[in-house]
């Protein structure tokens, strides 16, 4: 009889524990979901640029939240103009290498 009751207890302590640690999916309190933003096209006005030129750069994205979105572009070599815009013009190194 003992041996049963030990065996009821712990059934039941085992499923009170998975119940209180299940994924509640209704909870109202959960942050929202954020989309990541969606690079439609990146354009360059140049398919070759000579040594100290320029080229703009376009990129059209979309955020599905309707996040306001910010433009960031990096090179190893070059310079990019514009800040966090979606038009950037890249100035190529005045050395080739």
């Amino acid at each position: 009889m003992r041996k049963t009751l030990t065996s009821l207890a712990l059934a039941v302590l085992l499923g009170i524990t998975v119940w209180l640690c299940s994924d509640d999916d209704s909870n109202p309190t959960a942050p929202p979901t954020n989309n990541a933003p969606v690079i439609s096209e990146l354009i360059s006005t140049a398919v070759q640029v000579a040594p100290g030129g320029t080229s703009d750069m376009y990129c059209n994205a979309t955020d599905e939240d309707g996040d306001a979105l910010s433009y960031n572009r990096t090179c190893t070599s070059g310079t990019f103009s514009g800040i966090m815009t979606a038009q950037k013009t890249w100035t190529v190194p005045a050395e080739v290498g």
